[in-house]
């Protein structure tokens, strides 16, 4: 019964994000005093996120009907949750930017244009994402094991053990090795 419980929380949790990720998109859409720089940023890391969630969704059913995938199918259906994941990741630090920069230089902000300036945002959040999916599938070893955790740090970036996928984000101080 506890399995299930988690299983039922953690499914309304995934629907209430992916509600309140639609809706915030609706608004901003709907609302003209919302279509501003910080809402059009808002609203590209609420599609980031919304497929997060989806793929966490997918998680959850490949752990309820108990389901395992070969190394390569597993990171076939993770390299879009993988860049997802770490776009959202940085993208968060750039909204964080985009915040300050808003308040040190009001006017010069709103003076910008909001497609270049929100094109060229992306750019930092776009990099970082595309190095992980890419480095994993560089350094990806076919021959190592499922779930074998003595495995070299740099042949097992994407792995796929209990029926879910694990990704594994490495500091630069790890490449070292």
């Amino acid at each position: 019964p506890e399995h299930e419980i988690r299983m039922v929380l953690i499914t309304f949790l995934l629907g209430a994000g992916v509600f309140g990720n639609f809706s915030f998109v609706i608004a901003v859409r709907a609302k003209k005093e919302l279509r501003n720089k910080h809402g059009i940023l808002l609203c590209i890391m609420c599609g980031v996120q919304t497929i997060c969630l989806i793929f966490e969704a997918l998680k959850l059913t490949k752990i309820a009907i108990h389901s395992a995938l070969t190394r390569e199918a597993c990171f076939g259906t993770i390299f879009l949750y993988v860049f997802c994941d770490s776009y959202q990741a940085m993208g968060i630090l750039i909204v964080g930017f985009d915040i300050l920069y808003s308040l040190l230089a009001p006017i010069k902000y709103y003076n910008l244009r909001n497609f270049p300036y929100l094109l060229y945002l992306q750019l930092p959040s776009a990099a970082y994402a595309l190095f992980f999916p890419i480095y994993s599938k560089v350094l990806n070893n076919p021959d190592v094991p499922i779930g074998d955790w003595s495995v070299s740090r740099r042949k097992s970036v994407a792995i796929c053990s209990e029926g879910m996928c694990t990704k594994y984000k490495y500091l630069f101080s790890n490449l070292i090795y």
